[in-house]
């Protein structure tokens, strides 16, 4: 099951940057800001979001996996935090590279910029398809 759905995320992710290319030609190259919105502060942010209160409240949002329909939000975070640490990654390393990324660049610039979406991409795609093997949806990681 797992490398099945991991080709149907990738197929997934596939046909919104096809979609939003064609939909948004000047900022084609954005496709990934939009497709993952929330997901790039859930993996980068985990312990600052941990610390904060009503962490202990269960997930009653409409739309929610029925994973996350029994766990709490402190829970949910901390199965993230493991996920990110099981691929060898720190969040908070992980939130400077991602600010490298999501920066534009001058022009003259453009090959470094591509660089660090490159690696961010490298990074995050890998992540998110084994968070939705885990069982997660796409709302419960973006939104």
């Amino acid at each position: 099951m797992g490398e099945r759905c991991g080709l149907l995320i990738k197929n997934e992710i596939r046909e919104f940057k096809k979609d939003y290319s064609l939909k948004h030609p000047h900022k084609a190259r954005w496709w990934w800001k939009e497709f993952f919105n929330n997901f790039i502060v859930l993996i980068c942010w985990t312990k600052k979001v941990q610390e904060r209160r009503g962490l202990d409240q269960s997930f009653t949002q409409p739309g929610c996996s029925k994973k996350c329909k029994g766990m709490t939000f402190r829970d949910f975070y901390a199965d993230v935090e493991g996920t990110v640490k099981e691929f060898g990654y720190e969040p908070e390393k992980l939130l400077k590279f991602f600010r490298k990324a999501r920066k534009p660049l001058p022009w003259f610039l453009y090959f470094l910029e591509n660089y660090y979406i490159k690696r961010w991409l490298k990074i995050s795609i890998p992540l998110y398809i084994r968070l939705r093997e885990k069982g997660y949806n796409y709302y419960d990681l973006t939104k």
